[in-house]
């Protein structure tokens, strides 16, 4: 949805006869601010505190004006909304207020409403799923007259881990005004259907994020959502006259976060992306189940690499930090974390112990309680051998990565290092950082099901890897 600013009256749910005016402001950048011409409560009576005494309200209601017609038509419901400024003691009272989530076209009265549909919408879907109900057809060979069709694809269809239903379909917006231009825009959109209805938390952490983060790999840029709708049983749609025509859907915004704060570039192409629906062979219905299989597994390691993604206007240290945090995080999720196997370990520990004075047992045992996990130089030749030869020509020596990746990362972590002859800088660090980034990228094609085969056309294909490639970025001593 794009920003807006809209003109209501407010109010809170157990006071309906208190209503204040207002404007409601959303933009991707601020998120929900609501500034008032009033106070939903007076001081005194305000009886939950959030910062500095200024009020909190769990749930606002309001009405806002149509723009057309003049006259209050749609019902909003805000949660999480913080006071963040009082006029105080003036002849014209005002808050300006912050709210986490703003629920368009329904009442809720509840802090955690859940929802057992949810409909997304995000930049480049489109452009990366490849579908399109237009077909064009050539009339006259001298281009005076052309003719157009649109038909309704049909939805692609694929099961999650819990047997919910997870669609991706076109939708369409019509122009057909007497106005000059006149038109049809389709839209790709994502269907996510639950069993049990889930709260808009629980939404965002199984489908939302998982789903973005997809895209924003495929894409190989940061993704945004453009638009998030929810539904269940009891949000319907009512005609004027009363008639209940069946299941209806809310517009939810909410304050923004890492996920919403990278600019829209130019029109992607195939060469911009990493791979596109069609690269995949089998296909939406084995790709989504896959995903999000993979994104569990992950946990958070996963959150943190694409955390780098969405927010790349960090300080470089800061970013390769990250990274390379997001690198041993995905090979202690998906390779094995002993150096050596456990028995083994245990007896080698044994006799370790068994030589160590009674007193300094308890000290010793806490020293030596990881004792058995892979380096970090061996967790990333570990990686850098399962991709192989595919990184080849951007990563060079595997040795002398793997020692410049270590080396720099204890020193940004720790700012102190006996030796600092491997530890990279400036120019140095920033390709280091781009080589952990792909190494971790291709590591996620081969989670897919891509083939090194695959993989390596994806990569050929892909603007941005050959232009590292070309560049020839060698880290310090590599």
């Amino acid at each position: 949805m794009d920003s807006f600013e809209r003109l209501g009256v407010w109010w809170l749910p157990d006071e309906p006869d208190r209503d204040v005016a207002g404007v409601l402001r959303w933009s991707r950048e601020e998120g929900v601010r609501l500034d008032l011409v009033g106070r939903l409560q007076e001081p005194e009576t305000s009886n939950l505190f959030g910062r500095e005494g200024l009020p909190h309200y769990s749930i606002v209601h309001g009405m806002l004006k149509d723009k057309v017609q003049r006259s209050m038509d749609r019902a909003v419901t805000l949660l999480g909304c913080q006071v963040m400024r009082d006029s105080g003691e003036t002849s014209l009272p005002s808050e300006d207020v912050r709210a986490t989530i703003a629920l368009l076209d329904h009442y809720f009265t509840t802090t955690e409403p859940r929802f057992d549909h949810l409909k997304l919408r995000f930049d480049y879907l489109w452009d990366w799923a490849g579908i399109s109900g237009f077909e064009h057809r050539e009339v006259d060979a001298d281009f005076t007259r052309w003719s157009m069709s649109w038909q309704l694809p049909d939805y692609l269809s694929a099961s999650g881990i819990d047997n919910e239903t997870i669609t991706l379909g076109l939708g369409r917006k019509e122009n057909l005004s007497i106005k000059p231009i006149r038109g049809l825009e389709e839209f790709a959109e994502i269907v996510v259907e639950v069993a049990e209805p889930l709260t808009i938390d629980e939404l965002g952490d199984q489908y939302l994020r998982p789903i973005q983060n997809l895209l924003t790999l495929g894409v190989d840029y940061p993704v945004q959502v453009t638009s998030v709708r929810l539904s269940s049983p009891d949000v319907l749609a009512v005609t004027m006259d009363g008639t209940v025509r069946g299941r209806d859907y809310v517009h939810m915004l909410r304050q923004p976060g890492p996920h919403t704060v990278a600019p829209r570039r130019y029109q992607p192409y195939a060469h911009d992306m990493l791979f596109t629906l069609d690269d995949y062979e089998s296909g939406w219905p084995q790709l989504i189940p896959t995903w999000l299989q993979l994104q569990d597994k992950l946990e958070l390691a996963g959150d943190v690499f694409f955390g780098t993604r969405y927010a790349p206007a960090s300080y470089l240290e800061t970013r390769f930090l990250s990274i390379a945090q997001a690198v041993e995080g995905y090979h202690r999720r998906c390779f094995s974390n002993e150096d050596i196997p456990a028995e083994e370990h245990s007896r080698r520990l044994e006799e370790v112990l068994s030589a160590i004075l009674e007193q300094h047992l308890e000290w010793a045992g806490s020293k030596l309680k990881y004792a058995n996990e892979p380096s970090y130089a061996r967790r990333i030749k570990e990686l850098i051998k399962t991709t192989d030869p595919l990184l080849r020509q951007l990563l060079g020596k595997t040795s002398r990565f793997a020692r410049a990746a270590v080396q720099s990362r204890n020193f940004y972590t720790h700012l102190k290092q006996e030796s600092e002859d491997a530890v990279a800088r400036g120019e140095d660090l920033f390709w280091l950082t781009e080589k952990l980034s792909w190494l971790l990228r291709v590591r996620l094609l081969l989670d897919l099901g891509f083939t090194h085969k695959h993989c390596a056309e994806l990569l050929e294909r892909n603007r941005a890897f050959r232009w590292a490639v070309a560049a020839r970025p060698d880290t310090k001593n590599s």
